[in-house]
């Protein structure tokens, strides 16, 4: 195997995750060096801070740019389709090639631009995380979040079950990692680190069950592939519960609120993620399959009772976890419920032209908003807990426009943004899902408007109170740090800036086109059984 040929074919899509996965080998390889082989050596190696950040920046930089890229080709054009063979990576399809094909690899626009907006969102965590005072960051950590990038992005621009549950466990070693670790000195935290152990490793088996199903039944686990042959059966239907049950539990589940911010925001990164693989699997796999026409229905059942869980907890003390995790809840019941209305949607074709794509088109802005809206809240929520030198947080103290008025107005952005106000991003998104649910039912239109008004009114008295009225703490408060997540609030903002100033350009490049690529189930011959076999 000629492997500087292999580098210099090597396509940007697989350059995109190689080099994170490469940066996390580096850093795991001096971890490794310095927590074993150094006790024999008695010889460390202590990186300066610059050396240890600076390799870290540039890989989060070198992936923004890879991914923009990426997009720029991607979006409005057909699916690139690359093919591995033993000499090396080829875009050029042909009987011969598929016959030698080790490994494929089909980059659309809905995966580049998921990518993409990854990328951009990762960069932002990782300017928060440089710039932490209190707990600086350590290359166990990078490491980490190498780790989870890779992951992440090999989500994203691959097409074959194996390969996506092999990169789902390198996502969820390096989220495991950053939440939990991997080893805890105390036996009852054994216990609860056991615990959560084992119903991870619970969810990635369903996903391998589910995906090694389908293999035993069309001989295939990829999804071009597979859309083409797959009929309707029992084992099929059970392969679809495994498949995505254990990814909606990680979706719907609220992700849990450390005092650093980057790491909540890569948890909300690993929450897209998954749900980007139900997308391929109910539309870009099943499809309208006989045998899933209760399924849209429990998807907006799911959706609306996460809007009620919203509200639910906003409804209880007024702090800012609770503030972040209602409205994350709610933009998440927003898109499942448009999950529904679009699968729903996609059983004929009148229903499609009717109310079909739209819903497919809200499903897509929505989850397109909900990145930068997670890692936004989580930067917030982390600000406003920053405790003083008495220990009292932040938002305690109140009057936070006057404090910090840059702060407290993208508060408010993110509120609207999130209740899909007229100019800003997410209006779309709203429109078409009220739209289109109002063919399935006026009443669940009724009941979505009157729900997420609820919400936002709700929310717009707590940011309201926290920006104005004075607050439970004496003085001014001493804190130290805060102004760290000015420069990550500022990128999300250009984010939120550039899609609401040019709205038609966004759907124009990203969503049209995603939503053409994701309900796309054709295979190239070349990769047929047919067009293998020649």
């Amino acid at each position: 195997m000629d492997f500087p040929l292999i580098f210099k074919t090597m396509p940007l899509p697989v350059l995109a995750f190689a080099l994170p996965l490469f940066g996390a080998a580096a850093y795991g390889l001096l971890i490794l060096y310095n927590d074993f082989i150094a006790q024999w050596t008695r010889k460390p190696v202590e990186l300066p801070r610059l050396c240890c950040k600076l390799p870290f920046l540039l890989l989060l930089c070198a992936g923004a740019l890879i991914s923009a890229l990426i997009w720029k080709y991607a979006s409005g054009a057909s699916d690139q389709l690359y093919v591995f063979t033993g000499g090396g990576w080829s875009d050029v399809l042909s009987p011969e090639s598929g016959k030698k094909m080790q490994a494929a690899l089909r980059v659309d626009a809905f995966g580049a631009t998921s990518a993409a907006l990854m990328s951009f969102v990762a960069l932002a965590a990782g300017l928060r995380a440089l710039a932490e005072r209190r707990k600086p960051i350590t290359p166990r950590v990078i490491m980490l979040f190498l780790l989870a990038c890779a992951g992440i992005q090999g989500i994203f621009f691959l097409n074959n079950l194996l390969s996506l549950f092999f990169f789902l466990m390198i996502t969820q070693l390096g989220v495991t990692g950053l939440y939990r670790g991997f080893y805890a000195r105390r036996a009852r935290r054994r216990r609860r680190h056991l615990f959560y152990y084992l119903s991870r490793l619970l969810l990635l088996a369903m996903f391998l069950a589910g995906a090694m199903i389908l293999r035993s039944g069309y001989g295939s686990t990829n999804i071009s592939v597979l859309a083409s042959v797959i009929e309707p059966s029992r084992a099929s239907l059970w392969a679809f519960v495994l498949l995505v049950v254990p990814l909606l539990y990680i979706f719907v589940k609220p992700s849990p609120l450390l005092d650093e911010a980057a790491k909540n925001c890569f948890f909300g990164i690993r929450t897209q993620a998954t749900l980007f693989i139900v997308f391929r699997v109910v539309f870009s796999l099943y499809g309208p399959m006989r045998g899933l026409q209760k399924v849209p229905l429990l998807f907006m059942m799911l959706g609306v009772a996460l809007l009620f869980l919203a509200l639910a907890v906003l409804s209880k003390e007024p702090e800012p976890s609770n503030f972040m995790d209602s409205l994350i809840f709610c933009v998440k019941g927003a898109i499942l419920v448009s999950m529904g209305v679009a699968m729903d949607g996609s059983f004929s074709a009148e229903r499609a032209a009717l109310y079909g794509v739209d819903a497919i088109e809200s499903m897509i802005s929505l989850w397109l908003v909900f990145l930068p809206l997670s890692a936004a809240f989580a930067i917030v929520t982390v600000f406003l807990k920053e405790p003083d030198g008495k220990g009292a947080e932040l938002w305690r103290y109140g009057r936070l426009f006057k404090r910090f008025p840059f702060v407290s107005s993208f508060l408010l952005l993110l509120v609207a943004i999130t209740a899909g106000l007229p100019p800003f991003i997410g209006y779309e998104g709203r429109q078409l899902l009220l739209r289109s649910a109002n063919f399935i039912s006026p009443f669940l239109t009724l009941l979505l408007f009157s729900l997420t008004a609820a919400i936002f009114f709700a929310a717009l008295r707590f940011v309201l109170a926290l920006s104005a009225s004075g607050g439970e703490g004496d003085g001014e408060g001493d804190f130290e740090g805060v102004h760290a997540a000015l420069l990550p609030i500022f990128l999300l903002l250009l984010i939120f800036a550039a899609a609401t100033l040019t709205p038609g350009r966004i759907f124009a490049d990203s969503v049209s086109p995603s939503v053409e690529s994701l309900i796309n189930r054709t295979v190239p011959r070349s990769l047929s059984p047919a067009g293998r076999d020649g």
